[in-house]
């Protein structure tokens, strides 16, 4: 279950016994039901569903909530005599998911090219109710769309114009990409037995969704490509799908421009089309020449690499099952460069789920991975688009190797699930080293799973307190603290405070990651970001707001007071409302209390940075942007009675005041001071102190103990006896202000 709704998962498969079986061993655990059709192969397609079907049925409880009372199991096999055909499998599926009764259906193909880590951002458009239908795009990041085949690009550009014709979707990309989900309401209307059984089936189904104005959603993924060849014959496919193209264009025409909505733009679209219908069979024509002229060029290739005596022989020990392994990556991973090519350094695996810890994660792991071998997996704990995949986008931080889409809960469900997919994940990756950042339930989790495998963990951001351990944050930054072996701490203070702690050994100061990052990101965002004419708001002429902290938003009275507070200001307040803000606001019937402040979606990483830039205050309870509106120059106001970032209200720069509504109004609408600002947090190069940081234990924790009187550890920066020595890596020290 995603978010309080029920997920199945079509995969249908044809020939493909070699791979189905990962396919359905890395199924994440928020998935219901998984229904595997297999559609007529003649290998041993059905051999392997069934084996892979019965182990993932016997590891998991039956559900009696399904009609069946569970006994069809969590995964379904399912045989067709004859092959149907592509679509003709999933319209199997998908009519099992809908006597099964469940909320969203998502289709994933068995050859592997469909990583099921990103399932979770799959969903997560559909389960929140914002779109009835979401798809993979490959096209719309670069990076994704350069690991195509040339030939398969040009065809999907191709076939994306004509799709884009056709359906009504001008925005959608990558039209024949088969990871989808669509709600089983959408699908119940659009009427599973009228779509096409061949490849054209995707294109049935938007077009559907567009007659009957079902919004839709493009969710960017990498493409991944191994050793399986496609199953599409494009010299018959194009021809075909054209006709099939064509047929959905007039029906669309009829349906939205002249039954239910007449528009003389129904003769232009038909007059068009009927010369677009002619060029693509030109267009055929010169993609099959282009694929004979690409296979005859790989022969020649072929050909000569194994007569060229410069090339070594496969070694001897070189199993067929090894070299398919190592071309596709591990399962249910990604695989690229770094995985198929010889490791380098060390193998770290970072755990990222939260706004703060994706903004953290763009300067460290570019730096580690020009060293060292990063597995980046993203826990899902923010899942709203506007909180999460934005930030992957806009700062160019590598895609996810593995996304768990864990979603909201309680905290104890929450962090267990994270808990049990990142115990599977350190068994089958075996990092050397396991990175977390700051204090939220993925930090909790990742913690815990390393320590109890003894592997080395890291903790970036470490050391902070409040001192209120009525704060969960609080209550996993302690934890993680205690249990990590390299303690990479933001300023002296931090230092200090674990060393009050008993925790003297393996700790760093190296300044703060966020730092590096907003530094970029500010000149960028000034460049880029229209959000202030956009909002039609000037410059130094707004408070913003950020208001999500439970301890704020769960307490009705609270969160009233505050809310009516900035409505009542004589500024003009923005205030980008996180999902658990505008879920209380209407379930307390707090409406009223917005009146006089201008809410609006969560923004953009850049978009905030050039909004918090621009305004004259900000009043927040995260300790995020305390730190953020330091960095930027502008007064923070913070509704809570304590924070982590003292040293900000030390400096001047930030006020503590809860939720009163006189203090809260005092430090808003008053006189602004500027005081001095001290170097607080290192120069901008943390992520370059934290590599060597990492690189120098992972020496020294191979260090023989007989020898190291340390047991492989380092004291406090270095230090031995009160005096900074080198550790043997020429950490930088940016946050010693001595």
């Amino acid at each position: 279950m995603y978010e309080g709704k029920t997920i199945g998962v079509v995969v249908p498969a044809y020939n493909e016994a070699a791979l189905v079986g990962d396919v359905i061993e890395t199924m994440p655990a928020f998935v219901d039901r998984v229904y595997v059709i297999d559609d007529g192969s003649t290998d041993d397609t059905w051999t392997a569903v069934t084996r892979h079907a019965a182990a993932a049925n016997e590891r998991r409880e039956p559900d009696t909530t399904f009609p069946d009372g569970g006994e069809g199991g969590f995964v379904v096999p399912i045989r067709h005599e004859h092959n149907r055909g592509p679509g003709g499998a999933r319209k199997t599926g998908y009519a099992s998911a809908l006597a099964d009764g469940l909320d969203v259906v998502a289709t994933m193909d068995a050859d592997g090219q469909m990583d099921p880590a990103h399932l979770g951002r799959i969903v997560a458009p559909v389960v929140a109710g914002d779109v009835a239908y979401a798809k993979g795009t490959r096209l719309k990041r670069r990076e994704f769309w350069r690991e195509m085949p040339p030939f398969r690009l040009f065809g999907n550009l191709l076939l994306t114009f004509l799709t884009k014709i056709a359906s009504g979707y001008w925005e959608m990309t990558d039209p024949q990409n088969g990871y989808t989900a669509i709600s089983t309401e959408a699908l119940a209307e659009v009427g599973i037995e009228t779509l096409y059984d061949d490849y054209g089936y995707l294109n049935d189904v938007l077009t559907s969704l567009n007659v009957r104005s079902k919004p839709i959603a493009d969710v960017s993924h990498p493409a991944r490509y191994g050793t399986e060849h496609s199953g599409i014959r494009y010299a018959a496919f194009v021809p075909s799908l054209s006709k099939v193209l064509l047929r959905n264009f007039l029906r669309r025409l009829r349906s939205r421009y002249l039954l239910l909505d007449f528009h003389p733009l129904a003769f232009l679209y038909g007059l068009g089309a009927l010369g677009l219908a002619a060029s693509v069979l030109s267009a055929a024509g010169a993609a099959r020449a282009m694929r004979s002229d690409r296979s005859a060029r790989s022969d020649r290739s072929e050909h000569s690499s194994v007569e060229s005596p410069s090339v070594d022989p496969p070694s001897p020990d070189a199993s067929t099952s090894r070299s398919t392994v190592a071309a596709r990556g591990p399962a249910g991973r990604r695989a690229d460069a770094r995985s198929l090519g010889r490791r380098r350094g060390m193998k770290v695996l970072s755990v990222v789920g939260a706004r703060p810890q994706f903004v953290k994660a763009f300067p460290l792991s570019a730096a580690l991975r020009r060293e060292h071998e990063e597995v980046l997996v993203h826990t899902g704990q923010h899942y709203d688009a506007g909180l999460s995949e934005v930030f992957f986008e806009e700062l160019s931080i590598p895609e996810p190797d593995y996304h768990l889409g864990i979603g909201s809960g309680s905290h104890g469900r929450q962090t267990g699930r994270m808990m049990a997919e990142l115990e599977a994940l350190c068994e089958r990756e075996d990092p050397d080293t396991v990175l977390v950042y700051g204090d939220t339930n993925s930090t909790l989790a990742g913690a815990v799973v390393a320590a109890k495998r003894e592997s080395t963990l890291c903790h970036v951001e470490a050391g902070l307190r409040s001192y209120n351990r009525a704060m969960p944050e609080e209550v996993n930054r302690v934890l993680t603290d205690h249990v990590s072996d390299v303690l990479c701490v933001p300023t002296e203070r931090a230092c200090d405070a674990l060393a009050a702690e008993g925790i003297t050994r393996g700790v760093f100061v190296t300044g703060d990651v966020m730092y590096d990052a907003i530094q970029w990101a500010r000149e960028r965002a000034a460049g880029v970001s229209t959000v202030l004419a956009d909002l039609g708001v000037r410059e130094g002429e707004y408070v913003l707001a950020t208001v999500h902290r439970a301890g704020n938003t769960d307490d009705p009275h609270r969160l009233e007071a505050i809310l009516t507070t900035l409505s009542d200001l004589p500024t003009e307040v923005v205030l980008p409302a996180h999902p658990r803000t505008v879920k209380r606001i209407e379930e307390f019937g707090l409406e009223d209390a917005t009146t006089g402040i201008g809410l609006t979606e969560p923004a953009g990483y850049l978009d905030f940075v050039r909004l918090l830039d621009g305004a004259e205050r900000v009043a927040t309870d995260s300790g995020g942007v305390q730190k953020e509106a330091f960095f930027l120059d502008t007064p923070c106001v913070t509704l809570r009675e304590e924070t982590e970032w003292i040293e900000t209200v030390e400096a001047g720069w930030n006020t503590l005041v809860g939720a009163d509504p006189g203090a809260i109004r005092r430090e808003l609408v008053g006189e602004i001071d500027r005081p001095p600002k001290p170097s607080l947090y290192g120069d901008g190069n943390a992520a370059e102190a934290i590599v060597p940081a990492l690189a120098g234990i992972e020496r020294a924790s191979s260090a023989d103990p007989d020898t190291d009187p340390d047991g492989g550890r380092v004291e406090t920066n270095g230090k031995r006896n009160g005096d900074r020595t080198d550790i043997g890596t020429d950490v930088p020290d940016p946050g010693n202000d001595d």
